[in-house]
């Protein structure tokens, strides 16, 4: 069983999207029953712009995992949909879909990356915090950063590293 990180291609489209709209069926009805099931989330328009990127984990060429990066301009990132399928969860494939986004991210010169969950999505916060991202505003959050009305907490990471002497 042999992971792979890698840019999403027309191939796994549907298999991406099918991942994403599966757990959040599995997680979203959790916050409220009246959540509207949106159209399949497009994961290729914001994902092309500037440095903005979608990547996905694949494990013998099934799609278990997703994560997006949109360029805000300006030296700013905006993480979108991390998602990982429940039986890939504490296998390292989050992480590594992370630090995929962050290597990119870092080499494009962007160096805030911002992102928005829901509170009640304990283990993504327990998740974030853990790899540097610190809680703020949603008034801090830039204004071109997509949003969903679901999101009600939000996170920050500086990637500027400070020169040492």
């Amino acid at each position: 069983m042999q992971e792979e990180i890698t840019q999403l291609s027309e191939t796994h489209l549907d298999a991406a999207i099918n991942l994403i709209v599966e757990v959040r069926r599995q997680e979203l009805p959790l916050l409220d029953d009246s959540i509207d099931e949106h159209l399949p989330p497009d994961i290729e328009e914001p994902y092309r712009t500037g440095s903005g990127k979608f990547w996905i984990a694949l494990v013998d060429d099934n799609v278990i995992g997703t994560v997006g990066l949109v360029d805000l301009d300006s030296g700013q990132g905006c993480l979108q949909k991390m998602y990982v399928h429940p039986n890939f969860r504490g296998t390292g494939a989050a992480l590594r879909l992370l630090n995929t986004l962050i290597d990119w991210a870092d080499s494009r010169q962007i160096r805030d990356i911002y992102l928005g969950t829901f509170s009640k999505n304990r283990a993504a916060r327990r998740f974030y915090e853990k790899h540097g991202f610190g809680e703020i505003s949603n008034v801090i959050v830039p204004v071109n950063c997509p949003r969903s009305d679901l999101e009600d907490c939000f996170y920050h990471r500086s990637l500027r590293t400070v020169p040492t002497n």
